[in-house]
Formats: C-alpha cells, sequence, structure tokens
C-alpha cells in the first residue's frame, strides 16, 4: 500500500506516523507521571501526615498517663503536682493539634472504619482520664498531700482519734480512689493505644502500597520509553532510507528529464544558430546581390542616359536632314516650275 502512494502521500504518512510514535510515548509519560504523582500526594498529604497526626495524639496520651502516675506519688509537693497538670495541659493541645490535623484527611472506607473505632475507644479513656482528674480535685481539697505520713506522726503523737487522724483517713481514702482509679485507667489506655496503632498501621500499609505502585509505574514508564526510544529511531532510520532511495530516485528522473530537455535544447539552440548562420549568409549574398543590382542598375543608367543624348543628337541630325530634304524637294519644285515655264 505505501508503494502505490506518490512520494508527497508517503512524506505526509511518514510524519504522521512519527508523530503518533511520539504522541504515544509522551502519553505514557503523561499519564505515569500522573500516577506517580498521584501516588506522592496521597503518600505525602495523607499518609504521613495521618501517621504524624496519630503519634501526636498517641504521644500526647502518654505523657497525660506518665503524669498521672507522677501525680499518685505521695512524696510530691504541691509544686510538683501542679507541674504534672500544667504538662497534662499541653498535652492535651498536642492531642487536639493532631485531631484537627487527622480529621480533614480524606480517609478510605477501612481507614475510616478504623477511625470510628478509634473514637470510641478513646472516648472511653477520655471519661476515665475526666474521672481521675475530679478525684484529684477532691484529694487537692482536703489539703493533705501525704496522708499516709500524717497517720503515722499521729499515731506517734497519740493523736489516733483526733480530728486531724479523720481528716488525714479522709484524704487517704480518696487517695487510694485515685490510685484504683489510675489502675483502671489502664485498661481504656491500653484498648485507645492499639486503635490508636491499627490505624497508624493502616496508613503506613496505604503509603507501602502506593511506593509499590508507584515503583510499577516508573517500572512500566521506563519500559515503555526505552520502546519508543527503540522503535522512534528504527522507524525514523527505516522510513528515511527508503523514502532518501524514493526522493533519489524522482530526483534522478527530474535529473535526467532535465538533461534530455537540455540535450534537446541545445539541440535546437544548435539548429537555430545554424539556421541564423544561413540567414545571416542569405543576407549577405542578398546585400551582394543588391550591391551588384544597384551597380548594374548606375551602369544602365549611364548607358541609357547615353543613348538618349545619341537619339536626342540623331533626332537632331534627322531634323536637319529633313529640313535638307524638304529644302531640295522645294528646290526641285522651284526648278521644275521653272522648266515647265
Amino acid at each position: 500500500m505505501f508503494r502505490n502512494m506518490n512520494l508527497q502521500t508517503r512524506l505526509i504518512s511518514a510524519f504522521i506516523m512519527m508523530g503518533l510514535i511520539v504522541l504515544v510515548v509522551g502519553w505514557v509519560g503523561y499519564d505515569s507521571t500522573s500516577r506517580l504523582s498521584e501516588h506522592i500526594n496521597n503518600i505525602g498529604q495523607n499518609n504521613l501526615v495521618s501517621i504524624e497526626a496519630l503519634w501526636k495524639i498517641n504521644e500526647g496520651k502518654t505523657q497525660i498517663e506518665s503524669s498521672q502516675r507522677a501525680i499518685l506519688n505521695l512524696k510530691a509537693t504541691q509544686a510538683d503536682r501542679q507541674a504534672e497538670l500544667n504538662r497534662m495541659d499541653k498535652a492535651w493541645e498536642q492531642i487536639n493539634d493532631g485531631f484537627k490535623q487527622y480529621e480533614p484527611i480524606p480517609r478510605i472506607p477501612e481507614e475510616d472504619k478504623l477511625y470510628k473505632q478509634m473514637l470510641q475507644d478513646w472516648d472511653k479513656w477520655k471519661q476515665s482520664h475526666e474521672e481521675f482528674l475530679q478525684i484529684n480535685q477532691e484529694f487537692k481539697r482536703l489539703g493533705i498531700l501525704n496522708p499516709f505520713q500524717v497517720q503515722l506522726q499521729l499515731i506517734s503523737q497519740g493523736k489516733s482519734n483526733s480530728p486531724e487522724m479523720t481528716a488525714a483517713k479522709a484524704a487517704m481514702d480518696v487517695f487510694n480512689k485515685l490510685s484504683e482509679k489510675a489502675k483502671a485507667n489502664r485498661v481504656p489506655f491500653e484498648i485507645s493505644s492499639v486503635s490508636i496503632v491499627k490505624n497508624a498501621d493502616n496508613n503506613r500499609e496505604q503509603a507501602n502500597n502506593s511506593i509499590k505502585e508507584a515503583n510499577q509505574d516508573i517500572s512500566q514508564t521506563k519500559f515503555w520509553v526505552l520502546v519508543g526510544m527503540t522503535i522512534g529511531p528504527l522507524t525514523a532510520i527505516i522510513l528515511g532510507v527508503f523514502l532518501t532511495k524514493q526522493i533519489l530516485q524522482s530526483i534522478s528522473g527530474v535529473v535526467n528529464i532535465i538533461s534530455t530537455s537540455g540535450i534537446e535544447i541545445t539541440a535546437t539552440v544548435e539548429q537555430q544558430e545554424r539556421i541564423a548562420n544561413q540567414q545571416a549568409s542569405s543576407v549577405n549574398q542578398t546585400t551582394t546581390t543588391m550591391n551588384e543590382l544597384g551597380a548594374s542598375s548606375s551602369a544602365t543608367a549611364q548607358q541609357a542616359e547615353a543613348a538618349a543624348l545619341s537619339s536626342h543628337h540623331l533626332l537632331n541630325l534627322a531634323k536637319t536632314g529633313n529640313q535638307a530634304v524638304a529644302r531640295t524637294i522645294e528646290g526641285m519644285t522651284q526648278l521644275k516650275e521653272m522648266g515647265v515655264s
């Protein structure tokens, strides 16, 4: 089919073919780049951000748990206890920041399910922690930081039944209640931690899958680019050689036509030159003949003029002769008349 086309159609077809190859390779590269960009955005803007936010939440919760244990230390001063409460407040700021960071991130159905479960476990732990703080406030109002030590002192002082002992026992009861609450708080704490870790692990798995898909896209892109880099130049070379032969053949035909036309033109010019030379010779001959005719005409004119002069002279002689004859006749007539008389 390609051989039946004229040269112009072949050239246009070759350029269209090369353009299609470039278009296909470019489209593959664009599609792979788009998918790779999507994977990178998913990892950088979703998974890593989610993991970072969940880490903030879990770390803040761990700091709160640590502060709870520090508050249970009977040797802690009022300043130490207040410092731990301040530490809890900062931990809550970090936790709230983590939730604000995590909430607007798009989630797949599986992650969304894990997040809902995490919120349920989180609410249970948060409620238990708030109950701990309420008990701690009650203990703080009693104003006895180390009720156990106070009781020992009162017993040693013989004040076992004193109001101070009653207050110390009440403070000890509240402290024991606070300690029990801290122990009970470990269960929702662990459950909530597991939910957070599961959610973080899910995001790590998503990130790993995105990385695998990105690597596959990169491999496919490399493969198709190599195919395009191989097919493109080979096609260009083949078409170039084929079209070059066709062009050379066409040029050779044109050159032959031009050469033949040149030879014919040269022959025609030579023929015209010969004709011109012949015409020039004829003109020269005609000129010579005209010159000869001119000379002959001049000689004839001279001869005619001489003849005219001779004729005129003869006419004069004839006239003179006629006059003489007339006079002779007239004389004879007179003589005749005289003789007769």
